[in-house]
């Protein structure tokens, strides 16, 4: 049987963590902008991804064969979007466990809005943002 302390790990694997006393907006109101930061950002990805061609011009001051307008110009950006805001998405709910390992991002890429959208849905029920 595996060690009981395997199976209850820490919901924010180990990051960062400090009590705070706020007056502000609530937080889910900021989690329900991030929510739809997230689907944006998913969303462009996947539009990138799947309909624009892979051959578009570079654009100007852009040198050298080893550049890809899609690729380096359109996709690591929309990445990049998307990771920031599912960092502090997880980590408003007091989930950055759920990040998992290598690949997990590429694989929430994948999912299609509607398995994406289950997704954050579980990550609100189960998570908190009040700690």
């Amino acid at each position: 049987m595996p060690d009981i302390d395997d199976l209850y790990q820490d919901p924010n694997a180990g990051a960062y963590e400090k009590e705070e006393v706020r007056t502000g907006p609530p937080l889910s109101y900021v989690g329900e902008k991030l929510r739809r930061a997230l689907e944006s950002a998913h969303r462009m990805h996947r539009t990138i991804v799947d309909v624009v061609p892979d051959d578009l011009p570079q654009p100007p001051g852009a040198s050298g064969t080893a550049y890809s307008t899609k690729v380096d110009g359109l996709v690591r950006p929309a990445h990049g979007a998307f990771y920031y805001s599912l960092v502090a998405f997880l980590a408003l709910h007091n989930a950055l466990g759920r990040i998992g390992g290598d690949g997990k991002v590429d694989a929430l890429l994948r999912l299609d809005p509607d398995e994406f959208g289950a997704w954050l849905d579980t990550v609100e029920q189960e998570g908190s943002v009040t700690g």
